[in-house]
């Protein structure tokens, strides 16, 4: 293994006294890449630390026959770092290890090994825009037949159907095949168990290029139904674990909070990241979850946390894009503030409010966020240091706007109470409050005078440390 590892670190050039040529280099990767199929599981994990297999003397057909012994090693490895060198190999393999992924999918004796071909392929195919329309359909047309065949043995089907809508949604995809396999999810809907993995790999569909619109709305429209459906109340009851203590179990309903709704929001968080999806749709979209942020924080809809965290970046994602309004930006900057003490709707809010110069409704919001946030640094008990960071983060993105409030007496008064609360941090080395204290100091938008006395402050602070 020493010796693997010396080698490997010759072919990355980590000596440049002597540095290889391309014949020994060509040499050592193709020895290391006979020795892989016969060696034990520790030598293999030491060969593919070594990356041999990324040398640019590795050819084409080299590179495909490493993704091959990859492939048939991987039921070999028990331990999690090992499964990841794998993995990771057969990804840096590129576009030459979707053949031998494709084949391992149909044709493996072992499920491990048929399971991570299929995850696999999607995470290749999105990496490479030139891959050809052919290989693309006849990599689809094997996950059909896995995902409609009756008498299959596959042990999920789930990363099936995710996988076909990632493949599906790639530039080179025929628009007939990706709306065939749209059309088809959709019915096949209500006849299946994986109804979370189709709904996530419609998401996927609707964000590709070559989706018609008609489609798109439909899937669009699909993802709104369901996510605005109401969701079935959840049950639980008490049992005994193996120490014989009693615990709360919840029912399987559960899983409608945790892993569809977020799972939908991703895909639709795609769609509105992409030009294809239409106009009305983004604004229907939009729409729909300002609607249900506003229930959640009426309390007259209960989601799980992370799904209301992931709504919160969903809405953010929206207020800073180019296709909002004004208007929405706004609205939605208003509503979230009824989360703000929530850590990832603080980030999200910093950037909102810095980016509506022109707003005077903006204006006023980013100054109720700022009583907001002060109240809360200077509540007890005091807040954690995570959290003590974000607060002041926020405070620095509001104090670096233009205006702030009504009056130039309200912006410098802002000004002057992130620069204190920002020393005292540095006081209590706080993480980043140096670098906040920068960025205040060398911004224009603050006066000379408050530049100048940040940067006088900073000085016997910084021999102090």
């Amino acid at each position: 293994q020493r010796v693997i590892d010396l080698l490997g670190h010759l072919l990355r050039g980590g000596s440049t006294d002597f540095p290889l040529q391309e014949s020994t280099a060509g040499r050592i990767t193709q020895t290391l890449l006979d020795l892989y199929p016969e060696a034990s599981p520790e030598v293999c994990t030491a060969l593919l630390e070594s990356g041999f297999y990324q040398h640019a003397s590795m050819n084409d057909e080299a590179r495909a026959s490493a993704a091959q012994i990859f492939l048939e090693s991987l039921h070999e490895f028990r331990f999690e770092r090992q499964i990841e060198l794998v993995h990771a190999a057969l990804e840096r393999c590129g576009h030459l290890a979707i053949e031998p992924l494709r084949v391992a999918m149909l044709e493996s004796a072992h499920d491990v090994t048929r399971l991570t071909a299929a995850k696999l392929l999607p995470e290749i195919t999105s990496r490479f825009a030139d891959i050809p329309s052919a290989q693309l359909l006849q990599t689809i047309e094997s996950l059909r037949t896995l995902t409609d065949s009756e008498e299959s043995d596959f042990t999920d089907r789930g990363p099936l159907f995710i996988s076909l809508g990632r493949v599906g949604a790639h530039d080179n995809v025929p628009a007939a095949t990706a709306n065939e396999i749209s059309e088809n999810m959709r019915e096949r809907l209500g006849h299946t168990s994986s109804v979370y993995d189709i709904l996530e790999a419609l998401g996927y569909l609707a964000s590709g290029s070559n989706l018609s619109k008609e489609e798109r709305l439909e899937v669009g429209h699909l993802l709104l139904t369901v996510l605005k459906k109401g969701l079935p109340g959840m049950s639980g009851r008490m049992r005994k674990n193996e120490e014989g203590e009693d615990v709360l179990h919840f029912g399987r309903e559960t899983t409608a909070y945790t892993d569809m709704i977020p799972r939908i929001l991703e895909g639709l968080g795609r769609m509105i990241a992409v030009e294809q999806t239409p106009d009305v749709l983004f604004q229907g979209i939009a729409d729909e979850l300002i609607k249900l942020w506003t229930e959640i924080t009426d309390y007259k809809r209960i989601w799980a946390p992370a799904a209301t965290m992931t709504l919160a970046r969903l809405l953010g994602s929206i207020a800073l894009g180019k296709r909002r309004t004004d208007r929405m930006a706004e609205d939605i900057a208003d509503l979230l503030t009824r989360k703000l003490i929530l850590l990832p709707v603080m980030q999200v809010i910093s950037q909102v409010v810095v980016t509506g110069e022109s707003s005077e409704r903006m204006d006023h919001i980013a100054l109720r966020v700022f009583h907001e946030l002060t109240k809360r640094l200077n509540e007890q008990p005091p807040p954690e240091a995570t959290e003590r960071r974000q607060i002041l983060e926020t405070m620095t993105a509001i104090a670096q706007r233009e205006k702030i409030g009504d009056s130039a007496k309200e912006v410098e008064h802002v000004r002057r109470v992130v620069i204190e609360a920002l020393f005292e941090a540095l006081r209590d080395r706080v993480f980043q409050a140096r670098g906040m204290l920068e960025q205040l100091g060398a911004s224009e938008l603050l006066s000379e005078t408050m530049r100048a006395d940040i940067q006088r402050r900073l000085k016997p602070a910084a021999h102090r440390g």
